[in-house]
């Protein structure tokens, strides 16, 4: 239940970058608030949006994981991690473009992250 809160939460933050799958190849995909239609059934969710989708099995996530790090260009970055029992990140939600070109970091993007991350963050 947990995880589905989150995920109601996020899919109402537009230009959210979704990536999913930890392997050799990944999908990634725009959240679009006016686009969305999130459902849970039988411990799957599936988040539908304008060109793309994606089916999670709750029922496999153990934890939401908020990262906070630096981009190859040393930017902030944040992001939140499904976990696994294994500890794979099966879907990470990124807070896309935190800094504009200006070099400005974007404080209301960084206090949504941290808003989520203290309703939702796991010890």
């Amino acid at each position: 239940m947990e995880m589905e809160l989150l995920l109601k939460e996020l899919v109402t933050y537009p230009g959210l970058n979704w990536v999913i799958g930890p392997g050799k190849a990944v999908a990634e995909g725009k959240t679009d608030p006016a686009r969305v239609k999130l459902s849970v059934e039988n411990g799957w969710a599936t988040v539908e949006m304008a060109e793309w989708h994606c089916h999670l099995a709750l029922t496999e996530i153990t934890r939401a994981k908020f990262v906070e790090s630096l981009t190859s260009k040393g930017k902030p970055s944040r992001s939140v991690h499904f976990v696994n029992v294994a500890g794979d990140s099966l879907l990470r939600v990124y807070f896309s473009k935190l800094v504009d070109e200006a070099g400005v970091v974007d404080a209301g993007k960084l206090a949504r992250f941290d808003a989520l991350r203290a309703k939702f963050d796991q010890p």
